[in-house]
Parts: structure tokens; sequence; C-alpha cells
């Protein structure tokens, strides 16, 4: 049997991880939203302070919105 590493891959319309020979873990939906919109929030955050209040804070709504959105998804898949 050929083993081979790959990080993610649709099985059916779900993005599953394979892991070696321990079987298949599937992903929550909403999860990958989720966690991008808490790095564009936290890096946005991080510049509110600078020169560029104004796109730091458009950037910040936008990854509110995607942390709002994954979690609706993340809910409503249980």
């Amino acid at each position: 049997m050929i083993r081979c590493i790959i990080l993610a891959m649709y099985y059916k319309n779900k993005v599953v991880f394979p892991i070696l020979s321990k079987g298949v873990y599937r992903m929550r939906e909403g999860l990958i939203p989720t966690v991008l919109g808490a790095v564009v929030s936290a890096s946005a955050a991080s510049l509110l302070g600078s020169k560029y209040k104004l796109a730091a804070t458009g950037v910040l709504g936008f990854g509110l919105a995607h942390i709002v959105l994954g979690a609706i998804d993340l809910i409503e898949h249980r």
C-alpha cells in the first residue's frame, strides 16, 4: 500500500485530513473561516495605533465578519 501525506483533500464535499494509517479525521465546516477571521482581526488590531487607522478598521471589520460567519457555520453543522 502506498502511503502519501496530503494536507487536505475533499471527500464527499467535506474537507478531510488523512492521517497515515490511523484513519481519517474530518474537519468541522466553518473552522477555517473562524480561525482566519481571528488571525486577520488580531493583525488589524495591532495596526489600529499606526498611521493606517482607517485601513486597519476596515480590515478588522472583515475579520470580525469572518469570525461571525464561521461561528454560524460551526453551530449550524454540528
